[in-house]
């Protein structure tokens, strides 16, 4: 569930940043927006790839750290050592 995602908000983050007037296959991915030749579009396209690997990479960051406190929080309300009962034979 993690890569899905991380590559929606890089998805969404990328066909956003694109103008509205960029062809499909542009707004798509960034092999389409290079395909096209047009140079402001590339140009577009380049900085539009860049800021949505940065958007994802804070997403991932974040989905982290919120792994961590939620370990260490379900780890602290565990308690202390258990005691161990004796053996019976």
């Amino acid at each position: 569930m993690g890569m899905a995602l991380l590559g929606a908000v890089a998805t969404a983050v990328y066909g956003a940043d694109l103008p509205d007037s960029a062809p499909e296959a542009a707004r798509e991915t960034l092999p389409g927006a290079l395909a096209t030749g047009d140079a402001s579009l590339i140009s577009a396209g380049r900085e539009a790839f860049v800021h949505s690997m940065q958007y994802a990479s804070v997403a991932g960051s974040l989905i982290l750290l919120a792994g961590a406190v939620l370990a260490v929080a379900l780890l602290r309300r565990g308690g202390g050592p258990r005691k161990q009962l004796a053996p019976t034979h």
